[in-house]
C-alpha cells in the first residue's frame, strides 16, 4: 500500500511538472519605444550570447539571429509565470566597445556628454588619464610595453601593449 501511494504521488509530480515545462515561453526582444523586434520560442533556443554586434539567439538547429544593439531596449520572456524576470538595458550599458588598435586606445559608441578614460598598469597606477574626454583616440605609444586595464567610464578591457 505505501509504495502504490508513492507511485501515485511521483507519478502525479512528474505529470505537473511535466505540464509546466510544455508551457510556451518565449524570447521577445524589444527595441525603441516598446516595438517587437524578434521573438523565438524558448524550447527552441540553444544559447544567447551578448557580443559587440549585439545579442546573438542561437537555436538548436545552430541557425542564429543577431540583433544590432541600436535595435534592443529589453530582453522578456512571455507565457513564463516562475522565476524568469525581464531584463532591460540601461543607456549607460549602451553599445560602447573599447578598443586598442594602431597603439592607440579609445571606444565607440560613447553617449554625448562627460566621459572619462583612463589607462592602468598592472601595479595599479593610472599611467593615462583624461577626464573629460571627447571620444578621440588616445596615443599609448609612449608607455612600456605590457598589460594594462583600459578603463572609459564604468567598463574595463585588459590590453596588451
Amino acid at each position: 500500500m505505501l509504495m502504490n501511494k508513492k507511485s501515485i504521488i511521483l507519478t502525479a509530480l512528474g505529470l505537473a511538472l511535466g505540464a509546466t515545462a510544455t508551457a510556451e515561453v518565449s524570447l521577445v526582444v524589444n527595441g525603441p519605444e516598446e516595438t517587437e523586434v524578434a521573438t523565438v520560442d524558448l524550447s527552441n533556443v540553444r544559447k544567447v550570447t551578448f557580443g559587440a554586434e549585439g545579442v546573438n539567439i542561437v537555436l538548436n538547429d545552430e541557425s542564429s539571429q543577431v540583433v544590432a544593439w541600436q535595435n534592443v531596449q529589453k530582453l522578456t520572456f512571455t507565457g513564463s509565470e516562475g522565476g524568469i524576470k525581464d531584463a532591460t538595458l540601461t543607456e549607460d550599458f549602451t553599445k560602447v566597445v573599447l578598443f586598442c588598435a594602431n597603439e592607440c586606445v579609445g571606444a565607440r559608441g560613447l553617449n554625448a556628454g562627460v566621459n572619462s578614460l583612463a589607462v592602468i598598469d598592472v601595479c595599479g597606477r593610472t599611467v593615462v588619464s583624461q577626464p573629460n574626454w571627447n571620444g578621440t583616440p588616445v596615443s599609448i605609444s609612449h608607455l612600456p610595453k605590457g598589460v594594462y586595464i583600459l578603463k572609459v567610464n564604468n567598463q574595463t578591457l585588459k590590453i596588451k601593449r
